[in-house]
């Protein structure tokens, strides 16, 4: 394997541990190391589940993200720069769409 550097295999190391489906690939003749973290079959299920926080929340869009395993939502109003939220499970992105609707409205007063 290639020489890389400690942040590189720190990365490698992560995926590997916590995405069951990664694989490393190393870049023939080149220090390059590249991880890929194959979808799995949950993904499918966790892409609906965005679609149905994204129903709840229409000026949202709202995410599946396989390498990060979270929810993840962008605003589709002129929120801070920026701004994005992330979260593990449904609810907790729903309670942080929420808060940040809440924030928008009262620095603005318009209403979202």
């Amino acid at each position: 394997m290639p020489t890389t550097d400690a942040a590189e295999q720190r990365a490698v190391a992560y995926y590997t541990e916590n995405h069951p489906a990664a694989r490393v690939h190393n870049i023939a003749g080149t220090s390059v190391t590249a991880v890929s973290v194959m979808p799995s079959a949950d993904d499918d299920e966790f892409r609906e589940m965005a679609r149905g926080i994204e129903e709840k929340s229409p000026h949202w869009l709202v995410v599946w993200g396989t390498y990060t395993r979270q929810f993840v939502a962008f605003p589709l109003f002129d929120a801070p720069r920026g701004t994005i939220l992330a979260a593990g499970y449904p609810d907790a992105l729903t309670g942080r769409i929420r808060e940040a609707e809440r924030r928008f409205q009262r620095r603005t007063g318009e209403e979202v």
